[in-house]
């Protein structure tokens, strides 16, 4: 919430959700940098954690039988062969969701990104 800021004809911007906080001053300081704390703990944290289960997952699954039912949101939709799709889903999932973030102003740019994410996970989803 604290990264989706617009700008307003005097060149400074407000957050979208919270029009009277001012991007880069004050209250707006401390709310981004709690959310690069919060972002880097949960959504970095996760999805290495992730990561790191889908890469051992065969090893692990043949030792731990509880293996398959922790991580079973990771590994059920897929094919034995292709185990480690699970993180390249996440990862795409990921890069959508910082699409907004990154260029908040631009409908255009957003777009293209977006088209580019899709289309660069298609063609890997192709093969």
């Amino acid at each position: 919430l604290p990264f989706q800021c617009y700008s307003h004809p005097n060149g400074k911007s407000s957050m979208t959700a919270y029009s009277h906080v001012v991007c880069g001053e004050g209250s707006h300081t401390v709310l981004l940098g709690l959310g690069i704390t919060f972002t880097l703990l949960y959504g970095v944290g996760f999805f290495s954690i992730c990561a790191l289960a889908n890469f051992k997952a065969p090893a692990l699954s043949a030792m731990q039988p509880l293996f398959c039912q922790y991580f079973r949101f990771l590994l059920f939709r897929f094919r034995v062969d292709r185990w480690w799709w699970g993180s390249v889903l996440m990862m795409r999932s990921f890069l959508i969701a910082l699409v907004p973030i990154v260029n908040p102003n631009s409908g255009h740019s957003q777009a293209a990104m977006l088209l580019i994410i899709v289309a660069t996970f298609l063609v890997l989803q192709s093969k």
